[in-house]
């Protein structure tokens, strides 16, 4: 007789609620296979679920599991506020050391050619091209971030809580967060201009 699974419901440190929660959800699920919970309201709690095949009388495995997710979250929470604060337009030259595709250069090198498609869609849409060119600009630095490098899941959305923390307009945080939309079929799709614009001179210059 197979016995059933048991869930515990664990707990980590609630100072780590002050990062993104993509981080949290992601070290505890995809890392971890963990089940973050959340509150009536949506928000992520400090609170979690684990699934085992033995009881925990004696409240060892509980113990053990947290301390792994405190790790992880000790880990990210200190790349998190290493990297929020690198200036990301002083890293744009960065992109040189990264190779995009072969014969197409680095990450640099697609930036630049972003920004002048950039250029062209901001004129359709009626919108800043200076704005436009700073957020390709910038669109690919978290590609360099610990971050992204501990959680490659995380391009994109990283680059956006980025932003958000140094003081960038909202529309070009948002732009860098949606700049891979749409990911599928079922996926949403970008609806403010700027993000509009970010993401069809990522794809475009794919093509």
């Amino acid at each position: 007789m197979v016995d059933q699974p048991n869930v515990l419901l664990c707990k980590y440190d609630e100072k780590f609620l002050n990062i993104p929660k993509e981080i949290l959800i992601i070290t505890m699920q995809h890392h971890q296979k963990y089940f973050p919970t959340f509150n009536q309201k949506g928000n992520i709690t400090n609170e979690f679920l684990v699934v085992i095949n033995n009881k925990d009388t004696k409240g060892f495995i509980k113990l053990g599991n947290e301390r792994v997710v405190d790790a992880r979250l000790s880990d990210a929470q200190f790349f998190w506020k290493r990297n929020k604060s690198q200036n990301l337009v002083k890293q744009v030259a960065k992109l040189k050391l990264i190779n995009y595709f072969k014969g197409l250069g680095s990450y640099f090198d697609k930036v630049q050619r972003m920004r002048k498609l950039g250029s062209m869609i901001s004129d359709e849409l009626l919108i800043s091209k200076d704005k436009v060119e700073l957020s390709c600009s910038i669109s690919k630095v978290d590609l360099i971030s610990d971050l992204v490098g501990e959680f490659p899941e995380l391009q994109g959305i990283m680059g956006g809580y980025f932003a958000d923390s140094q003081g960038f307009e909202k529309d070009i945080s948002l732009a860098l967060s949606e700049q891979y939309l749409p990911l599928g079929l079922t996926s949403k799709v970008p609806k403010k201009k700027y993000s509009i614009a970010l993401s069809l001179t990522d794809k475009l210059d794919t093509l």
